[in-house]
């Protein structure tokens, strides 16, 4: 995996998403805040 660019915070409801991007704007990865937890996947 190359470097991140940059990530979005999105809200939904009382978790928030993070989608971190890499330097040719494809998903490097997303991940879950729900409560005190935190979740993260690659897309692949």
């Amino acid at each position: 995996m190359g470097r991140f660019s940059y990530f979005v915070f999105d809200r939904h409801g009382a978790d928030w998403i993070e989608t971190f991007r890499d330097l040719n704007d494809a998903v490097a990865a997303t991940c879950r805040h729900h409560a005190r937890s935190l979740t993260c996947k690659a897309p692949w």
